[in-house]
């Protein structure tokens, strides 16, 4: 199971895969009905993010397990940078600047 796995024996593409999902379920439990469509801007986000803070993501805390991870000092910068930025709220004020009312109105 991840959860009991540590950092440091997750392949980087298991911890990337972590994340992604974890900004998903977190869109989720927002109230956004449709996360997946947001997959591939997921993805870039949290494959940006990982190329910048790679040391703090993971590497000062490899010794954590994923669930550990979760409510650690590491996770803290990815939930403010990351985490924030795909919340109900926020892709509704994207989707406004884009000219996409007629979206927000058929997934809210």
């Amino acid at each position: 199971m991840m959860n009991e796995l540590t950092l440091e024996n997750m392949t980087y593409g298991q911890f990337q895969q972590q994340l992604v999902e974890l900004v998903l379920d977190k869109m989720k439990a927002s109230g956004e009905r449709t996360p997946l469509l947001f997959f591939p801007t997921v993805l870039e986000r949290v494959e940006s993010y990982l190329l910048v803070h790679w040391k703090e993501a993971w590497e000062d805390c490899r010794g954590l397990t994923w669930a550990e991870w979760q409510e650690s000092k590491c996770a803290t910068k990815f939930n403010e940078e990351v985490v924030v930025e795909f919340t109900k709220d926020e892709i509704k004020a994207t989707a406004r600047e884009l000219g996409g009312d007629d979206f927000i109105q058929q997934t809210t």
